[in-house]
């Protein structure tokens, strides 16, 4: 179970929210340590039993959700940028609207109340923040005043 800003997340796509959370680690690791997206495990993966969850506080404040989303849009930004090329405003706009939209409605964070209005926003502006970081990067490459992408700036 999600808990964002003190509040179990029950809509939005949050919940259930299947995640490997717990493993030997001489079993398994992530490959990439700065995103820690990519977890590669030897071995059975098994659920934890029927009606038994782990709680996750992922943001205990808005401020604290603000600050892992500077982090996790510069990682992914430089994730981004190992597959594209270009950032459009289809990137720019659309991936935003479409999560926010995606969250509140079809999976209906609107029943979360306000909490599930804010995380929605937040969801999009993941995207959001994620695309123009890379049009950044991009643009300091192209300029001239950044080397690897631009990578070591973010």
């Amino acid at each position: 179970r999600n808990y964002f800003y003190g509040r179990w997340m029950q809509h939005g796509g949050m919940f259930p929210d299947r995640q490997i959370r717990f493993f030997r680690k001489d079993r398994g690791g992530y490959d990439d340590k700065i995103s820690l997206e990519h977890l590669v495990l030897r071995g059975d993966i098994e659920d934890l039993q029927q009606g038994v969850y782990f709680d996750h506080y992922s943001s205990p404040t808005i401020q604290h959700h603000v600050r892992k989303l500077n982090r996790y849009t510069s990682a992914a930004a430089r994730e981004k940028l190992k597959i594209i090329r270009k950032v459009t405003y289809l990137n720019l706009i659309g991936h935003h609207v479409v999560i926010v939209l995606k969250t509140l409605i079809l999976r209906r964070g609107w029943q979360d109340g306000i909490h599930g209005c804010i995380t929605a926003m937040f969801a999009g502006f993941y995207n959001f923040g994620k695309y123009a970081k890379a049009y950044e990067i991009l643009k300091s490459v192209s300029s001239g005043s950044g080397g690897n992408h631009g990578a070591d700036r973010l």
